[in-house]
C-alpha cells in the first residue's frame, strides 16, 4: 500500500510479515501513496540524468534524478519501486545538488567531486544517514544480472507476481526480489544451491525460497514462505522481458472531460500560517448562489484528488455532487502539489486552520451561498471537519466519511489486529505484532523528548520481543532497522498530536447537522470502535440533527470488498460507492439549501 520511495512498510498477505516485524501499520487514513508521484514516463532528452544507488542493507534502491534543462526543476525515478516517478521539492543544482521529498520526510545533498560527474552526498530519512553518490550518466546503467526469475503466488485475496534477480559471486548481495504488482523492491538477500535444489533467503520479508531447477534449466518450482507456504513456478526471463510495464489498473469511475460544469482554479492564503493552498472549485452552471462542500483528505501529504493506487475519490465525489447541483472545494494539502508550506511539520490542528481559510474564502465568493458551506472529511479529515466547525458558527452541515471517534492510539492499536486478520495472518503472528507496536508506543510516550529515544532503547525493544518469541533471535538486525523506522514516524509531531486528541473535544461542540458515515469492513477506522463512541458524544449532547449509517460490505476507501484488507484497495475497479455518493448528495441537498 505504501509505495514511496525509501519505504519499509507493506500492506498486502504476502508482505504481511513484514509488518509483523515493523509493526508499522499505522496508516489511519489508507492515502499513503505519494502525491508527488507524477507517472511514469521517460525521462526527456533535454534532461541531464544522475544514476546512484541507495544501499539501505535490507534493501537497495536504484535512482535516477533527471534535471530540467535549465536546472529549475527534477524528477527522482525509484527503478525498484515500479519505475515511480517523483517531483523533487526545493531542488537547486550548482557545485552542490540538494533536494526533499517531503512527503516521505526525505532530503538529499551532495557535492560535485573534482571531476564533476558525480555528486557525493547523503541521503537523511528517517533518522537515518545513507551515503547516496550519483554520476551523470547519458542512459541508465544495466544491472549486470547473470539470471533473472519470474512467477506469481496466490495469497487468496490477489495474485501477486514476484521477481528474483541473480548476479555473480563478486556482488555484494547475490539475489535482489521485487514484488512487481505492488511496485515495491530491492529486497536483499543470499543464495544456496544443494542437492538439486535453489534457496533464497530474503531477510527483511522474512521470506524464503525453496526450488527445484527443471532439467532444461528454464523453470523453478517450489514454495515462498513468509510464515505460510504458497505455491510458485518461476521462469527465466531476460532482461528486456523484466522491464516490460505493467498494464495500469481499471478505474471506470474516474470523470473524463467535458464536464457539464464550471471549474476555477483558486489559490487561498492561510495568513496565520503564511502558506497558499492551490485548489479546485466546481460550481453548477445557474444563475443562483450554490451551497458548497469542502472535502478534507485522510493522513498524508494528500493531492485535491485525494490520489491512491490510481484511484481518484475526490475527483469522483466533486464530479457527482456537482452534477447534481452542488459546488465542490477540493485542495492541495500544505506542502503537496501546488500548494506551499509544510506538511511534515503540521498537526491536525494545523491542518483545520487550512479548511478554516478555505471557508474565509469561499464565504466571499460571488457564486457560493455563504450560509451553505459545509465540510466533508474522510479518515483524519474526519477528525479535522468537527475541529472547524466547533471553532466557528457558520458551518452548514458535516459529513463524516470512516471519521474517528477515539483517539490515535486506541485506533492504531485496534487497527493492526484487523488488518493482519483481514489479510489472513494466524492469531500467533497477530500477537508478535501487537506486541512490538504496544512496546514502541510505550517507549515514544515515555520519553521526555526525541533525545531520550536512544538506539539503545530501540534495541531494548527488540529484546524484549525476542525474550518472549525467541524463535525470531536469528532477526534481531531486521527488526532493530525495521523497528527504528517504526518508531521515527511515532515520534513525529502529526503522531504524537494524533495519538491523544480526543475526537469528543470537537464534537461535543459541533451543533450543525452531521452526516456520519462508514463501512463495516474497514479495518483501518474501525465502526465497532468508533461509531459508538461518536453516538455516545452526540447523545449525551442532546444532539438530535445526527444521522449514522453503516454499510455491510464497505471498505476504509467506500469501495464493495470481500475482507476489508489495504492489499484489495488496488485490486478493486470500484473508486467509491455510488450508493454512498446518492446518499450524501441527498442528505446535503436536505440539510444545506
Amino acid at each position: 500500500m505504501h509505495c514511496s520511495v525509501f519505504s519499509l512498510h507493506f500492506a498486502s498477505k504476502i508482505m504481511s510479515r513484514a509488518i509483523l516485524k515493523t509493526a508499522f501499520v499505522f496508516v489511519f487514513a489508507a492515502i499513503i501513496i505519494p502525491t508527488l508521484l507524477i507517472g511514469q514516463e521517460q525521462a526527456d532528452s533535454k534532461t541531464k540524468n544522475y544514476y546512484g544507488i541507495l544501499d539501505a542493507k535490507l534493501r537497495v534502491f536504484r535512482f535516477v534524478v533527471s534535471v530540467a534543462e535549465d536546472n529549475s526543476s527534477a524528477t527522482l525515478k525509484s527503478l525498484d519501486e515500479g519505475q515511480q516517478v517523483f517531483k523533487l521539492e526545493d531542488f537547486s543544482i550548482g557545485d552542490k545538488m540538494s533536494f526533499k521529498l517531503k512527503r516521505t520526510v526525505a532530503e538529499y545533498s551532495g557535492s560535485f567531486n573534482k571531476d564533476k560527474n558525480q555528486f557525493v552526498g547523503k541521503w537523511k530519512q528517517g533518522g537515518n544517514e545513507l551515503d547516496l553518490n550519483f554520476l551523470l550518466v547519458e542512459k541508465t546503467p544495466d544491472e549486470n544480472t547473470t539470471e533473472i526469475w519470474e512467477g506469481e503466488i496466490n495469497t487468496g485475496v490477489q495474485k501477486l507476481k514476484l521477481r528474483f534477480k541473480l548476479f555473480d559471486e563478486k556482488s555484494k548481495y547475490p539475489v535482489v526480489m521485487d514484488s512487481v504488482t505492488q511496485r515495491v523492491g530491492g529486497f536483499t538477500g543470499t543464495t544456496q544451491n544443494a542437492e538439486g535444489k535453489m534457496f533464497f533467503s530474503i531477510p527483511a520479508l522474512r521470506g524464503k525460497l525453496t526450488a527445484i531447477l527443471s532439467e532444461d534449466k528454464k523453470t523453478l518450482k517450489g514454495t515462498w514462505n513468509q510464515g505460510i507456504d504458497f505455491p510458485i513456478e518461476l521462469k527465466k526471463v531476460s532482461a528486456a522481458e523484466a522491464q516490460k510495464k505493467l498494464e495500469p489498473p481499471k478505474r471506470p469511475q474516474t470523470p473524463k472531460a467535458p464536464f457539464p460544469y464550471e471549474s476555477e482554479e483558486v489559490e487561498i492564503e492561510n495568513k496565520s500560517a503564511k502558506l497558499t493552498l492551490a485548489a479546485t472549485l466546481t460550481m453548477p452552471i445557474t444563475d443562483e448562489k450554490s451551497p458548497c462542500v469542502v472535502l478534507i483528505s485522510g493522513s498524508g501529504a494528500q493531492d485535491r484528488d485525494e490520489t491512491l493506487l490510481d484511484h481518484k475519490p475526490f475527483l469522483v465525489i466533486a464530479d457527482f455532487l456537482t452534477r447534481r447541483g452542488i459546488a465542490v472545494l477540493r485542495f492541495d494539502d500544505r506542502g503537496t502539489a501546488k500548494s506551499t508550506g509544510d506538511h511534515s511539520t503540521a498537526t491536525s490542528a494545523d491542518f483545520a486552520t487550512d479548511v478554516s481559510a478555505i471557508v474565509d474564502f469561499l464565504k466571499t465568493h460571488k457564486k457560493i451561498a455563504s450560509d451553505q458551506i459545509g465540510l466533508c472529511g474522510h479518515s483524519e479529515g474526519g477528525l479535522i471537519a468537527p475541529m472547524v466547525a466547533a471553532s466557528r458558527n457558520d458551518i452548514a452541515f458535516l459529513i463524516m466519511l470512516a471519521g474517528p471517534g477515539v483517539n490515535g492510539e486506541k485506533i492504531l492499536q485496534n487497527q493492526i489486529g484487523l488488518i493482519l486478520a483481514a489479510s489472513g495472518e494466524k492469531p500467533e503472528a497477530i500477537a508478535e505484532a501487537k506486541f512490538v507496536q504496544r512496546k514502541m508506543i510505550e517507549l515514544v510516550k515515555k520519553a521526555k523528548d526525541d533525545a531520550e529515544i536512544t538506539q539503545e532503547r530501540i534495541e531494548m525493544v527488540v529484546d524484549e520481543f525476542l525474550k518472549k518469541y525467541p524463535d525470531n533471535k536469528n532477526e534481531r538486525d531486521a527488526l532493530i532497522t525495521n523497528v527504528g523506522a517504526g518508531i521515527a514516524r511515532l515520534k513525529s509531531p502529526w503522531m504524537k498530536y494524533f495519538f491523544s486528541y480526543e475526537p469528543s473535544t470537537s464534537l461535543m461542540k459541533t451543533e450543525c447537522p452531521v452526516l456520519v458515515l462508514n463501512g463495516a469492513k474497514d479495518t483501518q477506522v474501525d465502526p465497532k470502535l468508533n461509531i459508538p463512541a461518536i453516538k455516545s458524544v452526540f447523545e449525551s449532547a442532546k444532539k438530535t440533527n445526527f444521522e449514522v449509517v453503516e454499510y455491510p460490505n464497505l471498505n476504509h476507501l467506500f469501495q464493495v470488498c470481500k475482507t476489508g484488507a489495504p492489499a484489495e484497495y488496488n485490486l478493486i475497479e470500484e473508486t467509491f460507492s455510488e450508493e454512498v455518493l446518492k446518499k450524501m448528495a441527498q442528505w446535503i441537498d436536505a440539510n444545506a439549501r
